[in-house]
């Protein structure tokens, strides 16, 4: 049995980590602990997205003894041609190595954008505020408000989880860097 936590209680988070490893292996038991990502609660670019999801990761694979630790820390970054969220999922093992993945990228709307800025605020507070519904981040999330949950927070989150344990399905590949991100030269 394979052995999975979470660095959340987050339920959308956990069933999307339990979705994608039970797509690669034949036992998995799936649990999550709150973990700090020692970033800011709206994250507003890719490095500390990331930076949140490896600490998350990190810090639960050391509150349990488990064969996986997984960070997930949602989003937003803008660029030239709008304002985007997506997840970054990090995973790693008791060997040090971690596996990096994202979610598709959902452009935001730029009123919510600017209230985010103004407020300082997260993305989850101001789709609660407008849409009346409570704890929106843990359930569709952004995505599934906005596609009429043709496509949930829990399936985004899901193909990053699938794209991060790539590392670890395919080693054959990634063989030269299989080191825990921060002991290289890739950041």
């Amino acid at each position: 049995m394979i052995t999975i936590v979470v660095g959340s209680t987050n339920p959308v988070k956990i069933k999307a980590v339990r979705r994608a490893f039970e797509q690669y292996f034949k036992t998995v038991k799936v649990s999550g602990k709150e973990t700090e990502s020692d970033v800011s609660c709206q994250p507003k670019s890719s490095a500390e997205s990331f930076t949140g999801a490896l600490n998350r990761a990190k810090s639960a694979l050391l509150l349990q003894n488990a064969d996986f630790g997984v960070g997930i820390e949602g989003g937003i970054e803008q660029h030239k041609f709008g304002v985007f969220t997506c997840g970054w999922v990090v995973i790693v093992d008791r060997k040090d190595t971690v596996g990096v993945g994202t979610s598709a990228r959902m452009l935001v709307p730029e009123k919510i954008w600017l209230e985010i800025k103004k407020k300082k605020t997260e993305l989850g507070a101001v789709l609660e505020r407008i849409t009346g519904e409570k704890n929106i981040k843990r359930k569709g999330g952004m995505f599934g408000l906005f596609t009429k949950n043709k496509v949930t927070r829990e399936d985004a989150y899901f193909q990053g989880v699938v794209f991060a344990l790539a590392k670890f399905i395919n080693t054959q590949y990634y063989q030269d860097d299989l080191k825990l991100i921060g002991q290289t030269s890739q950041v």
